[in-house]
C-alpha cells in the first residue's frame, strides 16, 4: 500500500496494545520483540492487535477498521 499523503510505499505491521502502551510494530520477523521496529503511540491502552500500515516518510499510521465498526456505531 502506498501512503495516501506522499505516495511512499508503506510498511505493513500491527497496532498492538499490551496494557501499557499502544504501538505500531513492523511485520519484519527479526528475532525478539526488542529488535522489531516500533512506534509508540500512547501511554496506556487495553490489550489489542490489529493490522496497520506505517509511512516511514510522513510518520503516519493507517488502520483499516472496517471489520471492527458496525453500522449501528454511526
Amino acid at each position: 500500500m502506498n501512503c495516501p499523503f506522499c505516495d511512499t510505499p508503506m510498511e505493513e505491521g500491527t497496532i498492538t496494545g499490551d496494557g501499557h502502551a499502544i504501538k505500531w510494530v513492523s511485520d519484519d520477523r527479526k528475532p525478539g520483540r526488542l529488535f522489531r521496529k516500533r512506534v509508540p503511540m500512547t501511554a496506556s491502552w487495553p490489550e489489542i492487535q490489529h493490522d496497520a500500515f506505517f509511512c516511514p516518510d510522513c510518520k503516519k499510521v493507517i488502520v483499516d477498521v472496517a471489520d471492527l465498526v458496525k453500522d449501528k456505531d454511526y
